[in-house]
């Protein structure tokens, strides 16, 4: 794997858990594509590339480990391979600990596709770029590979108007803010899943055995993600998300979320999250307990997917 992106976890950039928040887990990921581009020859202050860049169309992220703040960080990667005009990538966050010690806080898998850079339009993989993806070539650890969240394909566009069918609660209005969008006014990718953090906790208030436990040690915090990116809205547009429960477990939840665009009724995005109970004491998940378990039951939305 080459380094594609090194930081550090800034006090801003952590939630009310007191860890990185997943919004700038893939921001930084994205970041670090500026460096595979760079490699595969498509840097784009250069001109390099014929004006091709290469975007997010679906992520799985795994969040193995907790990063806090002052941690420093390196993101690494390489490609998986190329499937069509898809290019396969895997990425992993290596952290620093107190001790000195290194340890994997979190594997991404994304799936790239080239576009026009100023029309964001589809685009074919430059020649030149398979070229250069044997010297990059990385096999997924099967320690970090996706384990609570499927890659199947994911399920055919959907409307608002099955969401609202299926009983998904609406938990979600807002518009895109400039700071959500890149140079050229598109949502950045790092948006979406920060849009989705947002609207969980009106999920949560709206479900009855959702409701935050009401010992304050207890919060919350997701092991995976899916996302799949359907439309890349622009500064102004309204959006709105519905979200549900996909299943339930001994410790962990699976929740789905699909977002719209208001104006028109396109899906803009599907995201699947696996989340637990986490107490903010010992750093450690926690189980829900039966009542929890019994009152969620009966809010499980079969067939909901990605």
């Amino acid at each position: 794997m080459i380094e594609l992106r090194l930081s550090s976890v800034q006090a801003s950039e952590c939630d009310a858990m007191g860890h990185f928040n997943v919004r700038f887990y893939v921001a930084r990921a994205v970041e670090g594509l500026a460096s595979l581009r760079l490699a595969l020859g498509l840097d784009l202050e250069s001109g390099a590339g014929n004006g091709i860049d290469l975007v997010v169309r679906e992520h799985h992220l795994r969040f193995i480990r907790e990063m806090r703040a002052g941690t420093p960080f390196g993101v690494r990667g390489g490609i998986v391979g190329i499937d069509g005009e898809v290019l396969k990538i895997y990425q992993e966050f290596h952290a620093v600990a107190a001790d000195g010690a290194t340890y994997v806080a979190a594997a991404f898998l994304a799936d790239l596709r080239a576009v026009d850079r100023e029309s964001r339009a589809p685009a074919r993989l430059p020649p030149a770029l398979r070229d250069k993806v044997a010297g990059l070539a990385v096999e997924v650890p099967v320690a970090h590979a996706p384990r609570g969240l499927h890659r199947y394909p994911p399920r055919p566009t959907p409307t608002v108007a099955e969401a609202e069918a299926l009983g998904l609660v609406h938990c979600l209005t807002t518009p895109i803010a400039v700071e959500d969008c890149d140079a050229r006014g598109f949502m950045r990718t790092d948006a979406y899943i920060a849009r989705v953090w947002e609207g969980t906790p009106n999920l949560m208030a709206k479900l009855d055995g959702g409701r935050r436990a009401s010992d304050p040690r207890i919060g919350g915090a997701a092991l995976e993600y899916r996302l799949a990116y359907r439309k890349r809205p622009r500064h102004g547009d309204l959006i709105g998300m519905w979200s549900g429960l996909k299943n339930l477990g001994g410790k962990t939840t699976v929740w789905g979320h699909w977002v719209f665009d208001l104006a028109s009724g396109e899906a803009v995005a599907t995201a699947e999250t696996v989340a637990i109970r986490f107490d903010l004491e010992t750093r450690k998940a926690v189980g829900l307990t039966e009542a929890d378990q019994a009152a969620l039951a009966r809010h499980v939305v079969p067939g909901l997917s990605i």
